[in-house]
């Protein structure tokens, strides 16, 4: 739900209540084919969030009649950690940040690619790198915010908190 512009970054933004809310945005053309892009956000997790908060969903593009394709960014319940992955593969393949607990307060996401080569930004900052294959957004699912799926890739999992700002760039960001 949309709440006051005093609670958030920068004009309105969308407060998740952890239960069963998620914003779409349908597919787009320009998501494909993106071998370099970054997705960037505020977030802001209600209490704060740290290992064993159970699994909490920020961004989730479903590839449609399946996982193999999908993209997420979540925060994880048993190492507090924030986890970007692509191909429904939690315990494999992806980018953990090395931040493990996260305040009550904002903090600004940036999920960066070029090719292969991962990068994720905590304000401004980064915070860790890794290198795997995959077109970030290239599939025909929406883009969702506020929701991801559970280990299993059964359950939905739902954010907690505040999120604003999100932006999709058709280029890869840096610090800098």
């Amino acid at each position: 739900q949309w709440v006051d512009a005093s609670q958030c970054v920068s004009g309105k933004c969308l407060y998740f209540d952890g239960i069963n809310n998620e914003t779409l945005v349908n597919d787009s053309k320009s998501f494909d084919n993106l071998n370099s892009g970054a997705i960037g956000f505020w977030m802001k997790p209600s209490g704060g969030h740290t290992a064993g908060d159970g699994y909490r969903g920020l961004l989730y593009k479903n590839q449609t009649g399946g996982n193999n394709g999908d993209m997420a960014l979540i925060l994880r319940d048993d190492d507090g950690k924030m986890q970007f992955y692509r191909d429904g593969n939690f315990s494999g393949v992806g980018l953990n940040s090395k931040k493990s607990s996260w305040e009550d307060r904002f903090y600004h996401i940036v999920i960066s690619w070029s090719g292969d080569d991962k990068s994720l930004y905590v304000d401004g900052s980064l915070d860790n790198t890794a290198n795997f294959t995959g077109a970030t957004l290239d599939n025909t699912g929406n883009f969702e915010i506020g929701r991801s799926y559970s280990n299993d890739e059964v359950a939905s999992v739902y954010f907690n908190g505040f999120i604003d700002e999100v932006k999709i760039y058709p280029y890869a960001r840096s610090a800098s």
